[in-house]
């Protein structure tokens, strides 16, 4: 009776062990394919935006591509706030900024990267607050620099994505 109990036992925990296992594989695949769908539908956005940003003079439609940045962020939920600098750090497109983190973008660490690697996109996820004003959540910064012309001087420009750090983590 007892050599059957451990034998009993002994089958029983490593069937549990396997199944634990097998579990654990399935949700880190889980993981995986959510964080992955999210970066895609981010880098979807950002090239939507990239796209029209080339298409469309800023200095005769400002206001119809500064729609389309509002329009992005309003339906997806994740998504904080969308701008658009020059190569020097002014803001061209996009919502008011607070007053203090507007003086240096040059040297926040999403902002240079993107002008020396100008082919991907920059995924920064320290803990800083928006840039947007009156925006206080933690964000990913996700930067890319893109062509734009205003009244038809073509240009580079930094596109910043404020991606929620709180809609992120849920994703895990």
């Amino acid at each position: 009776m007892f050599l059957t109990t451990l034998v009993f036992l002994a089958v029983f925990s490593d069937t549990l062990d396997d199944l634990v296992e097998s579990q654990s594989r399935e949700i880190k695949k889980q993981i995986v394919m959510n964080f992955e769908g999210y970066i895609n539908s981010v880098i979807e956005t950002a090239n939507y935006i990239q796209f029209a940003s080339i298409n469309l003079d800023l200095g005769r439609v400002a206001d119809e591509l500064g729609e389309l940045y509002r329009a992005n962020t309003e339906i997806k939920r994740d998504m904080v706030s969308i701008f658009l600098f020059d190569s020097v750090g002014r803001r061209l497109l996009g919502p008011d900024m607070d007053y203090l983190s507007g003086q240096s973008l040059t040297r926040l660490p999403w902002f240079m990267p993107a002008i020396e690697m100008k082919e991907i996109f920059h995924f920064h996820a320290g803990q800083e607050a928006s840039l947007a004003e009156n925006r206080d959540e933690s964000v990913i910064s996700v930067s890319k620099a893109i062509e734009c012309s205003r009244n038809g001087i073509e240009a580079v420009g930094v596109l910043l994505i404020e991606l929620n750090n709180e809609a992120a983590s849920v994703l895990s």
